[in-house]
């Protein structure tokens, strides 16, 4: 497991003394790669001197043996140990926070139960950095070196200012196009965080209101078949509890674009069958939809579509609700959804590079999507747009986390800072089952280590918006391949949001 306090290493005329158990020393200079072969049960230690207030990052490749690295501080304390899942063949990036001056130590043994009885190693000393910004290029830039994302954005915010951002990589590989803080790429489920807003703008006006049945609004019956007597709310569309199953009938919403382009890579078998089922789906206007799958009149009805438990007790993750709330903001307001948004959210806001897919046309600065293996996916987009389908760069990404936390402080914006209050309080939290623990606000989540925003991710993409409501400082990060591909790829997807969270505070 990537460990959450991440250091790195100097990169001036500082050195590293190797001390095997004969106690033969060897000194790495930076730049300069040391080799070891290493055994079961056995440790090989090294030093670095640093002066305080300054970061280290070194780079240990293993060949073969799954190994662990700790770090200790000038009195011999343990400090952390580094360890990614990455197998018996993988790099792990260590880092060192100089809190006092003085000699600290790097100790690299097998990982224990570890299935190799020997294997070798290689430990480069990459940077020593006087500043934090100079530390996170040199730590994002050695994970960007690693070639398991084609591109990503990271940025560390407060709700005044961006105090730090960076792109790396290709928004485009084909064509060599560098990621850029412009770079336009879809942010997935964050989408849904859009839907809580006009929501809560409707609330305001007095023209909905949160516990108010969805069957006294749609102009189609939406109810669980097997609790006809319990009936869904909005606020159970907005926390994930309308117990909609809609594992069964998603896969039709997905709308395959460019069909040429899928016929010419190969892709894993995976996305293939989900990308051959959405070229033969019918693209129907979401109304149409919806009313299809989930109302008893529908041609595509079926029980199995909901789930045996009462709305509101249990959370399940669902798309299409998030997109049947959506719907609801339209049966009320008048307006389609897509513009209600761009009106009262996007615009007023000023997230000018905001947009849907069906807006995009050929605008030269959206990233391409890739799959694990570089493939640029076709071009793709649902049916229930509303959960996933809106593109912007990250410096309108941050805009708008700003303005959340903005809410969060008590300054109305967008919505007024007590329906913001609402949105983001724990409206659910599952106490049983595989989801033991999740707390849900609407369309918001609040996360295990503190942090409250959103995410999102499918195949082509990932993006992160969070902040910690106590610091009042952010994150975002964006990338153009879903991490959760491959082993290697989650793990440099894992220390990049790592670092940011342990960076971050000193920033602020």
């Amino acid at each position: 497991m990537y460990h959450e306090k991440t250091f790195e290493i100097p990169v001036d005329s500082h050195f590293i003394s190797n001390v095997s158990l004969s106690q033969k020393t060897l000194v790495l200079q930076k730049g300069q790669k040391e080799s070891n072969t290493i055994g079961l049960d056995k440790k090989i230690s090294y030093c670095v001197d640093l002066e305080k207030g300054q970061f280290l990052l070194a780079s240990l490749q293993q060949k073969n043996i799954d190994l662990e690295i700790k770090t200790y501080n000038p009195q011999g304390v343990l400090i952390e140990s580094f360890d990614s899942p990455n197998g018996l063949n993988g790099e792990e990036l260590v880092l060192i926070d100089a809190t006092e001056e003085g000699r600290y130590s790097l100790q690299v043994s097998q990982l224990e139960g570890g299935v190799k009885k020997k294997g070798d190693y290689v430990l480069e000393l990459i940077s020593i950095s006087d500043t934090i910004e100079t530390h996170l290029n040199h730590v994002f830039s050695s994970l960007m070196k690693r070639n398991y994302l084609p591109g990503f954005t990271v940025s560390v915010l407060n709700d005044q200012k961006t105090l730090y951002s960076n792109a790396y990589g290709l928004a485009n590989i084909e064509n060599q196009v560098l990621y850029s803080m412009e770079t336009v790429q879809c942010v997935a489920s964050i989408s849904k965080t859009f839907i809580g807003i006009a929501l809560m703008q409707l609330v305001e006006q007095g023209v909905i209101q949160l516990d108010t049945p969805i069957k006294d609004l749609l102009p189609f019956e939406v109810v669980n078949p097997y609790f006809p007597d319990h009936p869904i709310t909005i606020r159970h569309l907005a926390t994930h509890t309308a117990t909609i199953n809609e594992k069964q009938f998603h896969s039709n919403a997905h709308i395959l674009i460019d069909k040429e382009h899928f016929k010419k890579h190969k892709y894993p078998k995976y996305f293939k069958k989900k990308a051959m089922a959405a070229m033969k789906n019918e693209e129907l206007p979401l109304p149409v939809f919806l009313e299809k799958y989930l109302s008893k009149k529908g041609k595509g009805y079926s029980k199995q579509h909901f789930f045996k438990k009462p709305p509101g007790t249990s959370w399940y993750y669902s798309n299409t609700g998030a997109s049947l709330a959506a719907y609801l903001i339209e049966v009320v307001s008048g307006i389609p959804y897509r513009e209600f948004v761009e009106k009262e959210v996007w615009k007023p806001m000023k997230l000018e590079s905001a947009s849907w897919f069906s807006n995009l046309g050929s605008n030269p600065k959206v990233n391409v999507q890739y799959d694990k293996n570089r493939s640029p996916l076709p071009k793709r987009t649902s049916i229930t747009y509303p959960d996933g389908a809106v593109f912007m760069n990250s410096k309108d990404l941050n805009k708008y986390l700003q303005a959340l936390m903005k809410l969060h402080s008590g300054i109305d914006g967008i919505i007024r800072s007590e329906s913001f209050e609402e949105m983001s309080k724990i409206q659910h939290e599952e106490m049983n089952g595989q989801f033991k623990g999740l707390k849900n606000g609407l369309f918001w989540w609040q996360m295990s280590d503190g942090l409250m925003g959103h995410n999102g991710g499918d195949m082509g993409m990932y993006a992160n918006m969070f902040f910690d409501p106590k610091t009042h400082f952010g994150f975002t990060y964006t990338c153009n391949v879903k991490p959760t591909e491959t082993d290697n790829a989650d793990a440099a997807s894992g220390a990049i949001w790592s670092s940011l969270k342990r960076y971050g505070s000193y920033l602020h």
